[in-house]
């Protein structure tokens, strides 16, 4: 029996969808196979968080502000560069901020 307290999973900690559990087991295969190192699936993994979190802010931008995909993604890079910081990073505050500190673009922008 466990005892005191501990933290139950987030829905995003248990949440694996059939491509995520592809990537996975892929990553799996070329390590046991000798084709990329620990250090390599490590920075594999980051990568592939990376792309979620980008993907989840694009779709807070697109359903917040009308956008379309392309110029979401767009909007996310320009953030970045324009504040010296990485789009991991801005993604991570609109995914924080559910949008609401990204200043929205003009309508003829969209």
């Amino acid at each position: 029996m466990l005892r005191g307290r501990h933290r139950a999973p987030a829905p995003d900690d248990l949440a694996i969808d059939d491509d995520a559990l592809q990537r996975m087991e892929l990553i799996a295969e070329l390590q046991w196979g000798g084709v990329i190192s620990s250090v390599q699936v490590s920075e594999l993994q980051a990568v592939l968080r990376a792309a979620r979190t980008i993907g989840a802010a694009t779709g807070i931008l697109m359903s917040r502000f009308g956008l379309s995909q392309e110029r979401a993604n767009d909007l996310i890079r320009q953030g970045a560069t324009a504040r010296n910081l990485t789009v991991g990073e801005v993604a991570r505050e609109i995914i924080e901020t559910r949008g609401r500190a990204f200043t929205p673009p003009s309508p003829l922008d969209r």
